[in-house]
């Protein structure tokens, strides 16, 4: 009888620690809307997609961090493509911060945390879903779209079939972020509302914001960042 309340004590401990967090919420950025309001950088690539903000567990407790490991080759590339760092952190300090501030609280080894949010952020084509809807990015951005056409070309999808919560600065789509359950499968659940974006009026941006001259002092900060 001991033994059997000690394996229940033991079971919930282990619950608890598992639990520690409600869901999932994949973010994704749209480089050219996402640039009107950080600073991104001004030479480098240029993305046309949507690429990987973070994989952010929802509601978390207090989580501890550690130092990134070496990621393996095949991993790495994907990171590259799919999660670089547009702005002017190095791409390891970028995810660095996201694993401090999200993924040590995904109780998930550091590894399988990226390998998920690859994953995850593979399940669907955000670009491809919302221009088969006729949503699309063009050159002199003259095309408009309201809040309800978006969600609904996304939340539509067979594969998604849940409500996205999106992101604008000034007017241009930046984020789009995706929900999951927490549960083996993470299936898509409905994210909560987002009041971010206008109504209507939303633009999905064709060309980077014009970016100023960047002053010495802070090209001097910059060279200074050790790579990771």
């Amino acid at each position: 009888m001991k033994v059997l309340m000690i394996l229940v004590i033991l079971v919930s401990f282990l619950q608890s620690c598992v639990g520690s967090f409600d869901y999932y919420m994949l973010s994704e950025i749209w480089p050219p809307g996402y640039c009107h309001n950080n600073p991104c950088r001004r030479h480098g690539p240029k993305f046309s997609k949507f690429i990987i903000h973070g994989l952010w567990p929802q509601n978390t407790t207090p989580c501890e961090t550690s130092k990134l490991e070496e990621f393996p080759r095949d991993t790495l590339g994907k990171l590259e493509k799919d999660w670089p760092s547009i702005t002017h952190k190095p791409n390891g300090l970028f995810w660095q911060n996201e694993w401090d501030k999200h993924g040590s609280c995904s109780m998930l080894p550091q590894i399988d945390y990226f390998k998920l949010t690859l994953d995850l952020y593979g399940r669907a084509d955000i670009k491809e879903i919302l221009r088969k809807e006729g949503i699309v990015s063009q050159i002199g951005d003259v095309k408009r779209y309201t809040k309800y056409q978006i969600e609904n070309a996304i939340k539509s999808h067979p594969n998604i079939d849940a409500k996205p919560q999106l992101i604008c600065y000034q007017g241009n789509l930046a984020e789009v972020r995706l929900c999951f359950d927490k549960s083996p499968g993470h299936k898509y659940k409905n994210c909560s509302t987002s009041y971010t974006c206008p109504l209507d009026n939303i633009k999905l941006p064709y060309l980077y914001p014009k970016l100023p001259v960047m002053e010495p002092e802070e090209a001097e900060l910059l060279r200074a960042i050790p790579p990771l």
